[in-house]
Formats: structure tokens, sequence, C-alpha cells
């Protein structure tokens, strides 16, 4: 078996279904030079058939002029007189039926011309197509024609266009869950319903008729559309009829209006008010640049706390006294009135020596003891010798542990530390206050304190990511509703469930 396929101006490919083997054998194949054979032509060459340009006709009902642009493949051409529908063959026009105008003119003119790819090619078609859900919806196509680069289209639906052309049907291969893989690229299902042509003006490839209908499959993966139009042909009658189908892909490629208005000199075409299925989201570059000072920021911030300059400025341990037996309560000793410690009262005070802060570095102030099932609440102060200025602090202590089920348990800490903002340079006083559960002894015999200088703050860091991701998040929130809004009238809406 011989197959045969014809690409629309493209030229061709072959293939042999060969049954002499089991299973059958498949080849494909394609036209080739004997250049490409590597074989040396040695007879002189015959001149190459020329394609005919255009060709001056007149409409058999109307006997009005029209030109042919691509003569040698129309089969159907609109007079643009009469708007009768005209059979081509052989050179000769033969009458078929009146059409109805479209409801309004094309938006680029008959004979137009726009460059695509660095070749310019010529409006010679005009198509108006339908499709039925709860009512029907248009859409406009533009056949374009070069005669080397053969037929092209530009498709013009909800005011969105895109740029047209045939791919081989071997290269789709079908995928799963309703997608087609094309060139290695996976497109997902949008739309498949029956296309049906309403109106038509100019000269085609192909025996267009008004009212014919065919299925239209649309597959999308922005900015490109893949298409595949299936169309039935019945032949013979009763039992010896028999069904064949013509498959056709094409390739859609998104264009913006603008650059339509630029290619082919036309002004105020209608901006479009929906989303198109292949239509790129305009703010995905912001990614990039996100992902970028992401980056930099986190790397900056790693460096700052990994070399950050922490200095000391102060260290102490101070003991914790257990209270006296209440029939011990006396007036407070020398001792306590200059030690400041009431080993009577479950609160206890300790003040330090003098030390030094520097200006524009914060203060990071750590407490750590040893605790068991038990609790120590530590107040603080940095008192300013010269001006008075206070600020307090607080650190919670506490530890729990135990056995339950057969399992130990722990929750709590018996060290903490917090940060506090920078202070004017000067000498500080540090008061710290200690108090446990009243009535009890001293949950702990000291505690330890710890002043550091210039210590790196990963909540800073934190917070740097944070703002730096504002933005794209919001710009990700505006393409989850951009992506809602471009599916919206799709049949295969992966945003809705099966029960809406």
């Amino acid at each position: 078996t011989y197959l045969y396929a014809d690409l629309s101006g493209q030229g061709g490919v072959f293939a042999t279904l060969d049954y002499g083997e089991s299973p059958p054998l498949f080849f494909i194949g394609r036209e080739a030079t004997l250049a490409e054979l590597g074989i040396v032509e040695t007879r002189a060459r015959e001149s190459a058939p020329q394609r005919v340009v255009a060709a001056q006709l007149s409409c058999p009902n109307c006997a009005g002029p029209l030109e042919l642009r691509a003569p040698d493949q129309t089969e159907r051409v609109t007079c643009p007189n009469c708007g009768s529908l005209l059979d081509v063959g052989q050179g000769q026009l033969r009458f078929l039926n009146a059409l109805q105008p479209p409801p309004h003119p094309p938006k680029i003119r008959i004979g137009a011309t726009g460059e695509f790819g660095g070749t310019t090619y010529t409006v010679i078609g005009f198509v108006v197509r339908s499709v039925t859900f709860d009512k029907k919806y248009f859409w406009e196509e533009y056949l374009l024609y070069h005669p080397q680069a053969g037929f092209r289209w530009l498709v013009q639906s909800d005011d969105h266009w895109n740029f047209v052309e045939s791919v081989p049907p071997g290269d789709v291969a079908a995928g799963k869950q309703k997608s087609v893989t094309f060139r290695g690229q996976k497109f997902k299902i949008f739309q498949d319903t029956a296309a049906r042509v309403e109106h038509v003006m100019g000269e085609f490839y192909w025996k267009v008729t008004a009212g014919e209908t065919v299925r239209a499959i649309d597959y999308v993966r922005p900015p490109e559309m893949l298409s595949c139009e299936i169309s039935s042909t019945t032949t013979g009658q009763g039992s010896q009829s028999v069904v064949s189908q013509e498959v056709n892909w094409s390739l859609g490629s998104y264009v913006t209006r603008k650059e339509i208005e630029r290619k082919f000199g036309v002004t105020n075409l209608p901006s479009p008010k929906m989303i198109a299925p292949n239509q790129v989201f305009p703010h995905k570059r912001i990614y990039r640049y996100w992902l970028l000072l992401f980056v930099v920021t986190l790397f900056v911030g790693v460096v700052i706390l990994a070399t950050g300059e922490r200095s000391v400025v102060f260290r102490q341990t101070y003991p914790i006294r257990a209270a006296r037996p209440s029939s011990s309560l006396t007036p407070p000793p020398a001792d306590i009135l200059q030690t400041g410690i009431d080993p009577r009262d479950p609160v206890q005070v300790f003040f330090s020596e003098p030390f030094r802060l520097e200006a524009s570095r914060n203060i990071k102030i750590s407490a750590e003891t040893s605790l068991s099932n038990n609790w120590l609440y530590v107040e603080g102060d940095l008192i300013n010798e010269e001006t008075g200025l206070v600020q307090q602090f607080s650190l919670p202590l506490e530890y729990y542990s135990g056995v339950e089920g057969g399992e130990s348990w722990s929750e709590g800490k018996s060290s903490d530390s917090t940060q506090v903002s920078a202070l004017p340079a000067g000498m500080y006083t540090l008061r710290l206050e200690a108090e446990w559960e009243p009535n009890k002894p001293p949950p702990t015999s000291q505690i330890s304190v710890l002043i550091e200088q210039g210590v790196p703050r990963i909540g800073y860091l934190v917070l740097a990511l944070i703002c730096v991701s504002l933005v794209p998040l919001m710009v990700l929130i505006y393409q989850w509703n951009f992506e809602i809004r471009r599916w919206r009238d799709s049949s295969f809406n992966p945003y809705q469930s099966s029960e809406d």
C-alpha cells in the first residue's frame, strides 16, 4: 500500500505499508535531490516549471474582472463584484452559488501584504467560521500566500491573533489525559467541537463551501496552539458506503495586536478583552529577577551572619541563696544592704559593675541556669550612668521533664536570650531581678548572664527575603487569576470541578 500526503504547497511525504512481513512494516520518505544522495547529475537540467504569480479572469456570473493570485493551486474563488462562489478547474471558472456577504468586512483587506519570519505574504482569502455552545461564537481566518513559501493562515478570535502554519501529522503523538506531544513539547487540550464555515471571500486551495463542518480540536501550550481538523467524506451508498477521514494539523503562534497593525499597515484594530487560549502571561520575567535578587539577598545575609563582628561586653555569674525560715525574719543585716541580696524573699536583685556599650550596635542578652521541673523568671534593666536612660528586658526560664506511658518527655529550656536595639554609647549598669515560686527554695543555685554587641540577627535576613518576595507573590496570585480566566470558556477547564 502506497500513501502520499500533500502538505499544501510545501511538498509531500511518501509512505509504504509492506504486508510481506509480520507485523507489517511502515516506511516513510520524502523527495530528495541528486545532490542530497551524493549523485552527480551529468545530463542537462530541464527547465524548471515556473509558478504562475497571478492570472486575470472574468466572473461567469457578472462578467466582472477578478484576479487569481495563486492560479496553479486555487480550487475556489469568490467574485469581489457579485459575491458568487466559483469553482476553478483547468483555469476555467464555473458558477456554484451566490453567497451572502459577511456580517462585516475583513479587518485586513484582500490583497494586503505582511511579513512573517522574513517572508512577505499576501492575503488572498477570508473565512468566517463558528462554533455553537449556548450560542454561536464566530472567528475570522485570513489565508496568506507566497509563491515559494506556500500557504499560511492568520486567525483572529476574540480580537486575539495567531499566525498558523501546517505541520506534518507524523510530528504529533497522542499523550495522556487529553494531551498531545509535538516535537517533544506537551500540549493540553482546550476545546473539541464542530466548526462550521459561515462566510467565504477570496480564493482558496481547497473546495471550500459555506456550511461545511469539520471537527476541530485545539491543544495549547502558550504562546502556541496546536489544532487538529478532521473532515469526513462518505463515498458509495448503503452497505457499500465508505467513510474516509482527512486529518490536518496546524501550529498557531500568538501575535499581538500591535504587531498585526505594524505588519499590515492597519490601524484601530479592536483591543482584546478576554484571555486567549495561548496568550502568554505578560509578567513572567519578574520571577527571573526575583530569583536573582533572592539568591543575592540570601548570600549577603549568610555572609553577614557568618562574619559579623560580635563582641562580649559583660559576663557575670550570680549566686541565688535559699530563703531563711519565717521565724528568722529580722531586719536585714549589713551584708544584705551591701549586696542587695535578701534570701528571705523569692525575689533577688543584682547590680553589676559599670560596663561600656558602643553606639549603633545591637545588644544581645543571654541568661543560663540549671533547672529541673521548675521555673525562674528574670527581668532586667540596662541603665545609662550619665543620662538615666533605662532599657528593659525579660528572660523567662523553665524546664520540665518526666516519663509517661514508658516514654520520656521534656519541654522548655533552662537558657534564653533576647535582643534589643542599639543604645547611645556610654557607661551602663545592669540591674537583674530573679523571681521564683513563693514559699519554695530557689530552683537553682546560680544564674549566668552574658551581654554581647554586634550580633547578626537571622530574623532580619528572613524579613529581607520576605520583602523581596512580596511583589512576586502578588504577581503569582495575578497569574493564577490569569490562568483561571484563560480556561474559563474551555470544556476541559482544570480549575472547575466535575460538579460545576
